[in-house]
């Protein structure tokens, strides 16, 4: 038993033992994997550092850690080198205190001290300077860490350069703030639109030319419902009508100059306007619309188109007139000569009278034809407005009427004007006429003087003034006043609004002319039931004024030889019986080889060549020259009825005298005598 006993003893400690073994060689095989997995850790550890490093060499931002208390640094990533400019093993943070500029010092230690009380992230911006170089902008993030929730182990951050962004964001700003200046120093609108055709900027010149006091009041609006919502003709417009709509909403841009727009007080004006896409990452997102007003450039037209029919009107008249005056020559001419007889009887002589009458008014109607056309022969001189209308006035007070009262109001130390003294007459009569039949009932006439500088003293004018001084004559009348359709018409040929018989419609017409002529300018200011204005500007000049010249003589007969040239046979006739009725002895050639041909062979004196300024074959310059030529004393006298042939055929020049058609038996014979009595002809 006992044996038994020691032999269960003896088992149960070999039992104990084996497990002691088995269990001792269980803990060295668990010993030997915590080893190796020591030793993984250890390595994957290392390649977490390795890899964390080759992280924080690669990235451009600063990685850093310190002490709560900031006395301590306990890592700095290479990239200090960059943002900081020191190296890593360099940086403290005495050297960062140092190199914060000294502006932005104060305010980056109170956010790190308050990230670090308050236990939160805290971002902000500070300026670094290093390395005796510009400052650079920082964007730093300081991160307090916890080991538990009462107590901040060490302060985490990341540094970063922004110097480049900045400098970005400046840029930008400098570039929108040019695209500002631009808007807003451009007189053309401009306004951007988004899909919907809604404001998304506009400029001042845009809300100022649609009527708006701030451009504010645009943005967000439907800018075709709000200001093209109409036709020119108030037909409703819809938008989609609209060729800025159709354009934009393929993504295309237009132009065009047909279109108006509606301002805020419901008034239109004519557009010039430009419409461009707008795309944004190849996606178009809106446009914008540039426009001008161009209802000056408007007007301008008109005022040329106006200018060109008026001359075009003015070539038919001259050319029409041109072709009467000889007419007229031929008709005043022998009427004359029949007068001057003195066999005719009672009846004869009244028949006669009455063709002389009817010829004088036909002459001048041609007259007016000419002043019109700007074709007519004029005798400038210099004078002062002043003195013509004093000189008139007794005239003009009788000519309105008692019903009308007339207020000259002239001013004083007006300068002179050079023009034909009679055609001003005529001008003036001419607009106080057009102003008294405008006060049927009476009223107020105005005439007044001024010296104006233009362009300046008026914004009315016309294309064609030159800028410079000027003498204005106005005359303005408290009447019926003119519709504008009338005042697009006034200076037509033939143009009237007054009742048949009562006006030629050739007054204003040869006003306009007669001021043209003489380079001026002609305006009207009309506002119906109102009363009407008339301009004229004169150029102002510096010469004395001329006294006017008294009348001269009749002129007597004389028996000198006359060369007289004339390729119009009927005009050639009636002059030779004008110049013979006076005594003259007439020679007679119908062109230039005939002329000459005469002034070689006839044996006696010719003291006069008579010649038409334009003749067939040869000018009548051109010929006078050959026959003084061949006849050194012998005098010229030209005739014309044209200015413009004059102008081509330089007789204007001193010293050369000059008969316009139609003339009488008593001017020629004026004329002739005053040209043989001259000393001396150049």
């Amino acid at each position: 038993m006992i044996t038994s006993e020691r032999e269960q003893i003896l088992d149960l400690l070999i039992s104990t033992f084996e497990d002691a073994v088995q269990q001792n060689g269980e803990l060295r095989r668990r010993e030997a994997e915590l080893t190796n997995a020591k030793a993984e850790l250890a390595r994957y550890a290392r390649s977490l550092e390795a890899q964390l490093d080759r992280i924080l060499h690669s990235v451009p931002d600063v990685v850093f850690s310190l002490s709560p208390d900031w006395q301590k640094v306990h890592y700095v990533s290479p990239a200090a080198r960059n943002v900081f400019g020191c190296e890593p093993d360099a940086f403290s943070l005495d050297y960062w205190k140092s190199h914060v500029l000294a502006e932005d010092r104060d305010r980056v230690v109170e956010e790190v001290t308050r990230s670090v009380r308050l236990g939160s992230p805290r971002t902000f911006e500070y300026r670094f300077a290093f390395n005796g170089g510009p400052p650079h902008w920082i964007f730093q993030t300081m991160i307090p860490v916890r080991e538990d929730e009462d107590s901040i182990v060490r302060l985490d951050g990341i540094a970063r350069d922004v110097t480049e962004h900045h400098q970005m964001a400046a840029g930008l700003r400098e570039s929108e703030e040019r695209v500002r200046l631009l808007l807003e120093s451009t007189a053309e609108g401009v306004c951007g639109l988004d899909l919907n055709g809604c404001c998304t900027f506009c400029n001042r010149a845009a809300a100022r030319l649609l009527g708006y006091a701030d451009s504010a009041e645009l943005l967000g609006r439907n800018l075709h419902a709000l200001v093209h919502h109409s036709r020119p003709d108030g037909s409703p417009y819809p938008q989609e009508e609209s060729p800025v709509h159709r354009a934009l909403a393929t993504g295309s841009g237009t132009h065009g100059d047909d279109e108006v727009l509606w301002r805020a007080d419901g008034t239109t004006f004519p557009i010039e306007y430009w419409a461009h896409p707008i795309w944004r990452g190849g996606e178009f997102v809106g446009g914008v619309v540039t426009f001008v007003d161009i209802t000056e450039r408007r007007n301008l037209e008109a005022q040329v188109r106006q200018a060109q029919k008026l001359e075009a009107v003015g070539r038919l008249a001259g050319g029409v007139a041109h072709d009467f005056n000889n007419l007229l020559t031929v008709i005043l001419g022998e009427t004359e000569l029949a007068l001057m007889g003195s066999t005719l009887d009672a009846e004869s002589t009244e028949a006669l009278e009455e063709v002389r009458g009817a010829a004088e008014r036909a002459k001048l109607l041609t007259r007016q034809l000419l002043t019109f056309s700007r074709r007519e022969i004029v005798e400038p001189t210099v004078f002062s407005l002043n003195e013509l209308v004093q000189g008139m006035e007794t005239m003009l007070r009788r000519l309105i009427g008692e019903d009308i009262q007339l207020v000259p109001r002239l001013a004083p130390e007006l300068g002179a004007v050079r023009a034909d003294r009679s055609q001003l007459e005529q001008v003036l009569m001419n607009l106080v006429v057009n102003a008294r039949d405008a006060m049927p009932a009476g009223g107020s006439l105005v005439i007044e003087t001024a010296n104006v500088t233009l362009p300046g003293d008026d914004a009315e004018l016309h294309v064609d003034v030159e800028a410079g001084p000027y003498v204005l004559l106005a005359v303005s009348d408290t009447g019926t006043g003119m519709s504008e359709e009338v005042q697009t018409h006034i200076f037509e040929p033939f143009f009237t609004t007054k009742v048949r018989d009562k006006g030629t419609g050739l007054g204003l017409a040869t006003s306009y002319g007669i001021v043209k002529q003489g380079g001026g300018h002609i305006g009207v200011y009309s506002e119906l039931g109102v009363g009407t204005t008339m301009k004229v500007y004169l150029p102002r000049v510096a010469a004395t004024v001329e006294p006017v010249a008294a009348d001269g003589t009749p002129a007597p007969t004389g028996r000198e030889t006359v060369l007289l040239v004339e390729d119009d046979e009927h005009v050639r006739r009636t002059a030779a019986r004008m110049l013979r009725a006076h005594g003259y002895q007439v020679l007679e050639a119908n062109d230039g080889p005939a002329a000459r041909e005469i002034a070689a062979s006839h044996a006696g004196p010719i003291h006069l060549l008579v010649v038409d300024v334009v003749l067939p074959t040869t000018g009548g310059r051109e010929l006078a020259q050959q026959i003084r030529a061949a006849r050194p004393g012998i005098k010229v006298l030209f005739a014309s009825g044209y200015t413009e042939d004059i102008i081509l055929h330089h007789v204007l020049e001193q010293g050369i005298t000059l008969i316009q058609k139609p003339f009488t038996p008593e001017a020629l014979a004026r004329k002739v005598r005053e040209v043989l009595d001259r000393q001396a002809q150049d």
